[in-house]
């Protein structure tokens, strides 16, 4: 749209004018445009690339069913042979009202060192959230889970055969989990990467002196482990007597909407080559999306309940256009 075109050209201006490129400089033998150190015929300004390594979006659900509420659940989690990074969670609730959450974590059981404050634990996330109802899970947007790349925060990322404790709450009396027969610390679903172990309920906010146990907590965390997806497949594993035995899980399903922006960019190639200028364009326009979507309350909203999320910005020249 219009104001969209007008804060690309703003912004582009900007960010071109930062780090301005020297005028090449012309080589006996050198057709003009090209590099020193370039094989004739490479495009003007491409360099190597790094390639990052590769990751796998995975998760660990429990069964949605539940015979008991309080404010929250604790209960550790433990890797196995491969680090995990955490990057989302669902929470039950059979509510469909605005309520307010928190997530805590803490290296080691959630029994060690501080059993009455929250002094030894980390808060990952908080927020509001719209809960989604009966036998489905209400997600945490991706956006307010902490990353271990934050200054504030390195506790989102497991090392391997790690025990970590996670405490959960909302602020009134609404999260959903049940009894069991299992006793705590048992692992109450499994799969390849990781144990979801049974703890307890907190009838408190925030947590008091008193625990209700056995329990077990309902909700679904989301991780990432670095290696590719095609040799990632993992099977949950229900290990309740009253849950459902296995459950596959595989790489999340997506449905995909793309919009197309087009923008007529006036440029000086020996000064921007045409890959520098594309990818300026990509980070303007997610920074821009990105923003949309979290200032725009019905975009929020919509963004929270339905997780939705700025999948890929790709920037390419068409009719001699960028």
């Amino acid at each position: 749209d219009e104001e969209l075109d007008e804060e690309l050209d703003e912004e582009l201006d900007e960010e071109l004018d930062e780090e301005p490129a020297e005028e090449p400089t012309e080589e006996p033998g050198k057709e003009p445009g090209e590099e020193p150190g370039e094989e004739p015929g490479e495009e003007p300004g491409e360099k190597p690339v790094k390639v990052d390594v590769a990751t796998c979006s995975k998760e660990i659900t429990t069964p949605y069913t539940a015979d008991t509420r309080s404010f929250g659940n604790m209960f550790n989690v433990q890797t196995k042979s491969k680090e995990i990074t955490v990057t989302g969670m669902s929470l039950y609730t059979d509510l469909t009202k605005d309520l307010f959450y928190e997530v805590y974590t803490k290296r080691g059981s959630f029994r060690e060192d501080d059993l009455v404050g929250l002094d030894s634990w980390q808060l990952i996330a908080s927020g509001n959230v719209i809960g989604a109802g009966s036998g489905v899970g209400t997600p945490i947007p991706s956006n307010h889970i902490l990353q271990s790349g934050d200054s504030d925060n390195s506790m989102t990322t497991i090392p391997k055969n790690t025990i970590q404790g996670f405490y959960v709450t909302f602020t009134t009396e609404d999260i959903k989990y049940s009894d069991t027969s299992l006793s705590e610390g048992d692992a109450m679903v499994s799969n390849s990467d990781v144990d979801v172990l049974v703890g307890v309920g907190v009838p408190d906010y925030p947590r008091g002196s008193k625990l209700f146990g056995p329990r077990e907590w309902r909700g679904q965390i989301k991780y990432i482990i670095h290696e590719s997806c095609e040799s990632a497949f993992t099977t949950n594993t229900y290990l309740s007597p009253t849950a459902p035995a296995t459950q596959t899980s595989l790489p999340p399903k997506m449905l995909v909407t793309r919009v197309t922006y087009l923008f007529n960019v006036e440029y000086d190639p020996y000064k921007v080559p045409l890959s520098g200028l594309l990818n300026t364009i990509s980070k303007i326009i997610a920074r821009k999306v990105d923003n949309m979507v979290v200032s725009d309350d019905l975009l929020k909203t919509l963004a929270t309940y339905y997780r939705l999320d700025l999948f890929e910005v790709v920037s390419t020249e068409e009719h001699g256009s960028a």
